[in-house]
């Protein structure tokens, strides 16, 4: 049959191979970029995503991968100046998820306006997570003996010794206790954060955390830190017990979580130094086009 006529061309068995042989070569080059993306990634954005995996999922869209990288990018910048060691738990999550839905464009201008708020930034997120966790264990409710389960303690303030249920750390049926840092009404990890911030120390990176401390404690019912001890019981409640000895960040947390201000003294120790040299960096003979981004966060 001839060719022209046709009605599906039919190709020759060397156009075949040759069409073949591209195919291969040209999944060889995309392993190969793929190779160099995870590496530049693991460099310079602690590879978040990961990025191949993700830009994939999304069949190479130009738009769909900017925001990809650029949210990866973000992310490590704002781990790696603390922002996130002044939040929550919850906090930490909710800005994970912004930014995961709508990273800003990873320019200068923008890291410019990032690094000239940052001090206010991480100032303000303190305040609103001493509140954030004052809320959760003022006025709380414990478990009574026999069917009693809406017991109420702190009715005025967070007391040097009190009860507290559904906390951290919990009995589970499975028989044994479990420390878990996420999705309960008292956080404990998040009350041990507030005290450090009040206590113008660094959150503690994941060795230091107070569920690494239950760990090396025995991962039993009981877990100890400098600021106070937590004492739980199969009956849902945990028993927290204040050392007298911090009982100043106590009074700051009770101050603080009923409208009073961070304290000027402790709000001046958090300007972290190498975002003010990145800055400054980054300005150099740019003043005249800084147009910072004040919504960021």
């Amino acid at each position: 049959m001839n060719g022209e006529n046709e009605l599906i061309p039919q190709q020759t068995i060397k156009a075949r191979i040759e069409a073949r042989n591209r195919i291969l070569a040209d999944l060889a080059e995309i392993a190969r970029l793929r190779s160099d993306i995870q590496q530049i990634a693991e460099l310079n954005a602690e590879f978040y995503g990961p990025i191949c995996d993700r830009t994939h999922e999304r069949h190479y869209n130009s738009s769909a991968c900017r925001q990809v990288v650029d949210f990866a990018f973000w992310w490590a910048l704002i781990e790696s100046g603390g922002l996130c060691n002044s939040l929550t738990s919850a906090a930490q999550n909710e800005l994970y998820k912004k930014f995961e839905q709508l990273a800003p464009e990873f320019t200068e201008e923008e890291i410019i306006g990032y690094a000239q708020n940052f001090a206010t930034l991480y100032g303000n997120n303190i305040e609103q997570t001493v509140k954030e966790v004052f809320a959760k264990f003022i006025n709380c409710h414990y478990n009574g003996s026999g069917r009693v389960h809406n017991k109420r303690d702190n009715c005025q303030k967070l007391e040097l010794q009190f009860r507290v249920s559904w906390t951290s750390l919990h009995w589970e049926v499975y028989g044994r206790w479990r420390f878990d840092s996420w999705n309960r009404q008292g956080n404990l990890e998040d009350l041990y954060t507030a005290c450090l911030l009040l206590d113008a120390k660094p959150r503690a990176d994941y060795a230091h955390t107070l569920s690494a401390k239950w760990t090396e404690q025995g991962a039993n019912d009981i877990v100890t830190c400098e600021y106070f001890t937590a004492k739980s019981f199969k009956n849902g409640n945990t028993k927290i017990t204040w050392n007298r000895d911090k009982s100043l960040i106590l009074t700051l947390i009770n101050s603080i979580g009923t409208g009073g201000g961070l304290p000027e003294p402790l709000r001046k120790k958090y300007k972290p130094e190498h975002f003010q040299q990145k800055e400054a960096a980054l300005n150099e003979g740019k003043n005249d086009r800084i147009n910072p981004r004040r919504d960021l966060f």
